[in-house]
């Protein structure tokens, strides 16, 4: 499963996912992108699920 965290998430949050491949936003470049303009993004690179704080 290919997992985005978002950019209020702690990095080392990745270690809680071995299994999977995790990104950050800022690992793709993403930071201070519109929410619906990332989902697009996130759709086009593949990605299965969206971590973030509410």
């Amino acid at each position: 499963m290919k997992l985005l965290l978002d950019e209020h998430l702690p990095k080392r949050l990745e270690l809680d996912f071995p299994d999977h491949e995790v990104y950050t936003v800022r690992d793709k470049g993403w930071n201070g992108i519109k929410n619906g303009q990332q989902m697009q993004l996130m759709i086009a690179d593949g990605f299965d699920a969206l971590l973030r704080l509410r």
